[in-house]
């Protein structure tokens, strides 16, 4: 058997945003003869070849053997002569040009003539990304028209530029071919290659931005060159392929070697099929050992028995990777191999000395077999650190590891006095079904801080406010009033523990400790997310909190009013409500946040609100512009305030998208009405990052100063600069979206004097750091265990004057005995929580509201909740549980509609899972018919038959319906054999 080493990966199984998949056009050696069915050269003076303009263009012409044009608008088109060809699977259009600036091109497709657009719709388009630059650069797109089964007409719209750029910007078409790739002529391959074996085919891959490098006998050395155009990160890229039984060949096996700054890789999937490519992301090794890393591709339209494409690529240029193979799979590939999580080591985020201190890590078996007698055989402490309780050879609870499949071992340490060091642990396993013994070493650091000494206080010592010339804001997301909240953070991110710990976020001693450590380190005021759905509410505990709060008027607060809802959510009935609703709940409290004397009130969503109120008119026959619809709610809210005896309401707009400083983008927020504008949170890479999915956070700190200038220098409307708290929402996205790594305190402190330089040049005297505690985001500067303090130290240090007497002792409730005010994370046992009845109300539960749902009531065996939304959710998160022990979920329960209401008889419930694999998503998904007729009946979910269905199940969401007010009653869920 041949031997292989394996890795842990941090998964995602991705649908890209833009609705397209597109390859540089490389010279590979490929299987099939390619037929061109339509070319233009534009190589004729005068000769537009048929090609016209239908807007948005000037200067339209053939010059040096291109077709160019001058963008003027913020929609350009192109029209191509009339075609005529039938659509089949390989059918691609290459594209060769050249632009100004960096946009976004557009190809549309129609087999018809009939419509308001002349057969031409958003819905039969396909988008592909024009660089910058003054070479010509081909991409070819691969139209998602399989559906049209004839195409007649064709429309291309070469990208187009800001308004401030018309006129000064302008692009050039060298040729665009259509082309058949013959995809019936493609024979299935093996699906695996073994890049270390000289006797290799090859022609399937190529590599690119690595130089047009080929396999030696380690492996095929990717190696980025910059000078392949469109080429950003080394790649591994096939040719149009089928694996033979591929239908079955669910994993793809990536034995590699990586070193360099790169924390991640994706294999980036198209076919026919599919009308977005599929991108499996997953987390690197980069410290130049061969990993194995066992990828699940599930996708309802993906099946590599039929004609696909795949690319292989790094996330930073400078990443160096060897692969030695690719293999498409029925099952995990590679023995036992346990691999640590992040942040394991001490669980406390600042540890004293003197104190016993939990000390845990978790352990994953990341490859294709079992690991068995997996025992911790010994822990090396630095001296004057100690093992106080726990023995060693039990701190791991089992002693088998199915492939991944994940355990936390605990103990507890203390120091004799203030320390600094290392601590190595030693894990013994055997590979199963082999005899060999494997033997791992793990280090964590280790830092006990000395005692404080401090007198045991009765309660929150009393806050120390500091004195500053600035006013300095924070975005606060109220997140955390639940279990169910945090248990989706600390098994994947325990390092981003808060000093508070796991904490009930309603609890006003919690939020009295916030208040001291923000006043006491510059903060001021807090703008916290605030939820409002025509007239439904939710995440208000932490405000509800804090009106209970001991040193509450030493803080102000306003609102960020997160509306961003679906369609129809807003009116001006509905913005009378919660005009109502602020006035006499909030407005009139002191510690409520004001400017010029006006109450503030941020805005998530203007976009939102102008659309929702252009379409009432619109059905009225008036049509608005943009901005007319959000100003009639603008102009409302603030007579209504004047009438209660308030000077008018101070509205701040969220300017999307965030990083743009277009003067349109900011000109029509004016022109609403607004007062000023913000960011939730800056997190744009300023055109530095190879790869803008992944990036480090140098590039926030590069270009977040030129971002203020550039927005400055519109002289639109006030803004609030934005100190960026970072981004990297793995806990709840794991790869699924941007990340960006490498943040440290002395990094965000180099964007505070930034700022302050800023500031002092603009006279701007009111900034606000982005959020405090997004801990899923990871946009996050709370006291936690991975900054301690200095994150806020930063803030004061940067922009407050130090008292006389020094800066306030940042310490934390453990030091003064205070605490701990963590959740009871009591869990039922894995058997209990696969069959959940709710017999007993005061046991453990495992299913918890998610969203669009009242507060669940746990009686007579019931558990009862309303529906109010049409996307209700409940969830339970589980340890440990094979999906080889169930086949079936089976849910009884009880669907009643409001009485009177014209609600559907029928509707459909939805479950969702996630794996140590692959989030949840649509492709982990089964849909069940209801009834909604008050009785009790059961449904089945048959997960067994999904091939989505593998590995260690670590969530689960059920939508019981779709429709709103509906009153669920659910008797039981069960996991079932």
């Amino acid at each position: 058997m041949k031997s292989f080493l394996t890795t842990p990966i941090f998964l995602t199984f991705l649908s890209l945003t833009l609705p397209f998949f597109l390859f540089p056009s490389l010279q590979t050696e490929t299987r099939a003869e390619e037929t061109v069915l339509y070319s233009w050269d534009f190589e004729t003076p005068g000769d537009l070849e048929g090609w016209r303009s239908g807007g948005g263009l000037e200067k339209l012409r053939i010059e040096n053997g291109a077709l160019k044009g001058t963008y003027v608008s913020r929609d350009p088109i192109l029209f191509l002569p009339p075609v005529d060809f039938a659509v089949r699977p390989g059918l691609v259009v290459d594209v060769r040009m050249k632009a100004d600036l960096e946009t976004q091109g557009e190809l549309y497709f129609t087999n018809t003539t009939e419509g308001p657009y002349g057969g031409f719709s958003g819905s039969k388009m396909t988008k592909w990304h024009i660089a910058k630059g003054n070479a010509y650069r081909t991409v070819r797109i691969h139209p998602s028209w399989i559906s049209e089964k004839k195409i007649i007409q064709l429309r291309l719209d070469p990208g187009s530029a800001p308004q401030e750029m018309w006129g000064k910007t302008s692009f050039a078409i060298d040729s665009v071919k259509i082309i058949d790739l013959n995809f019936e002529k493609i024979q299935p391959v093996s699906g695996i290659w073994d890049f270390t074996d000289a006797n290799v085919d090859i022609s399937h891959w190529s590599s690119a931005g690595s130089a047009i490098t080929k396999p030696g006998n380690g492996g095929w050395e990717l190696r980025f060159h910059p000078d392949d155009p469109g080429i950003r990160t080394p790649q591994l890229r096939s040719v149009p392929m089928r694996i033979e039984d591929g239908v079955s060949k669910c994993w793809c096996t990536i034995e590699m070697s990586a070193e360099g700054p790169g924390m991640a890789a994706s294999l980036t999937l198209t076919c026919e099929e599919l009308s977005e490519p599929l991108e499996v992301s997953f987390a690197l090794q980069p410290d130049g050992k061969t990993h194995l890393y066992n990828l699940l591709i599930v996708h309802p339209k993906f099946d590599p028995s039929k004609v696909f494409q795949a690319i292989l690529s790094m996330t930073d240029p400078q990443t160096r990777a060897v692969v030695r193979s690719i293999r498409f799979t029925s099952s995990p590939q590679g023995p036992a191999q346990i691999q640590l999580g992040e942040g394991g080591g001490l669980t406390d985020a600042l540890c004293r000395a003197g104190r016993p201190v939990p000390f845990e890590f978790r352990i994953t078996n990341s490859g294709g077999e079992t690991a068995e007698n997996l025992t911790l055989t010994d822990i090396q402490l630095p001296d004057g650190v100690s093992l106080v309780s726990g023995n060693v050879s039990d701190a791991i609870p089992q002693t088998v590891l199915e492939p991944f499949d994940s355990a936390v071992c605990s103990l507890k340490l203390q120091a004799e006095k203030a320390v600094c060091g290392n601590a190595v642990v030693q894990i013994r396993y055997r590979n199963a079904p082999d005899t060999q013994t494997v033997t791992e070493k793990f280090t964590f650091p280790l830092e006990f801080l000395p005692s404080l000494n401090l007198p045991r206080a009765d309660y929150v010592p009393k806050p120390r406010p500091l004195k500053s010339e600035y006013e300095i804001g924070a975005l606060y997301f109220p997140g955390w009033g639940s279990p169910a909240a945090w248990e989706r953070i600390f098994p994947v991110a325990p390092i981003r523990k808060p000093v508070l710990g796991w904490y009930d976020e309603a609890d006003p001693e919690c939020i009295d400790w916030q208040i001291k450590w923000a006043v006491e380190n510059g903060i001021s005021y807090f703008l916290v997310d605030w939820y409002w759905n025509r007239g439904n509410q939710h995440l208000d505990h932490w405000v509800k909190g804090f009106q209970k709060a001991r040193y509450r008027s030493y803080l102000k607060w306003a609102m960020m009013w997160a509306n961003h809802n679906g369609p129809g959510s807003h009116s001006e009935e509905d913005q009378a409500e919660v005009t109502r609703f602020w006035i006499e709940n909030y407005f009139r409290t002191p510690e409520y946040y004001r400017i010029d004397g006006k109450p503030v009130v941020m805005i998530w969503s203007p976009d939102g609100m102008d659309r929702d109120v252009r379409e009432i008119y619109r059905e009225k026959g008036v049509e608005l512009k943009k901005g007319e619809g959000v100003k009639k709610l603008l102009d409302l809210s603030r007579e209504m305030a004047r009438d209660a005896g308030f000077p008018g309401i101070y509205f701040i707009a969220m300017k999307w998208p965030e990083a743009s400083t277009s003067p349109g983008d900011i000109q029509w927020l004016a022109d609403a009405g607004f007062d000023m504008t913000s960011l939730y949170h800056y997190m744009h890479h300023g055109g530095l990052a190879s790869d803008p999915k992944f990036f480090d956070f140098d590039c926030c700190v590069e270009s977040i100063l030129p971002y203020w200038e550039a927005r400055q220098e519109t002289g639109i409307l006030p803004f609030l600069p934005n100190l960026s708290t970072g981004w990297d929402p793995r806990p709840w996205h794991g790869l699924k979206q941007t990340v960006i790594y490498g943040r440290t305190a002395d990094k965000f402190r180099e964007i505070c004097e930034k700022c302050r330089e800023f500031t002092q040049r603009t006279g701007q005297r009111n900034i606000v750091l982005a959020p405090l505690n997004e801990w899923g985001e990871g946009s996050y500067a709370e006291p936690n265990k991975e900054f301690g303090f200095e994150m806020y130290e930063a803030v004061r240090e940067t922009f407050c004057e130090r008292p006389s007497e020094g800066w306030p002792p940042n310490y934390t409730p453990s030091d003064v005995g205070l605490g701990p005010y963590d959740f009871d994370f009591r869990r039922p046992d894995t058997q209990a929580a696969m069959n959940a009845d709710f017999d007993d109300a005061d046991a453990p539960r495992i299913w918890n509201a998610m969203m669009g749902i009242s507060t669940p009531e746990c009686a007579d065996g019931k558990f009862t909740f309303l529906t109010k939304t049409r996307d209700p959710a409940i969830q339970a998160r589980f340890e440990n549980l094979l999906s080889k022990r169930c086949s079936r979920v089976v849910v009884r329960m009880k669907l009643t509609p409001k009485e009177g209401e014209n609600a559907p008889q029928t509707d459909r419930a939805q479950l969702f899972w996630g794996t140590a694999n692959i989030p949840q998503s649509e492709a982990t998904s089964l849909i069940c018919p209801i009834v909604l007729d008050g009785k009790f009946r059961e449904y089945v979910f048959a997960v067994g038959e999904s091939k989505a269905w593998q590995g260690v199940i670590e969530s689960l969401r059920f939508d019981p319906c779709s429709t709103k007010d509906v009153k669920v009653e659910i008797d039981f869920i069960r996991l079932e054999k």
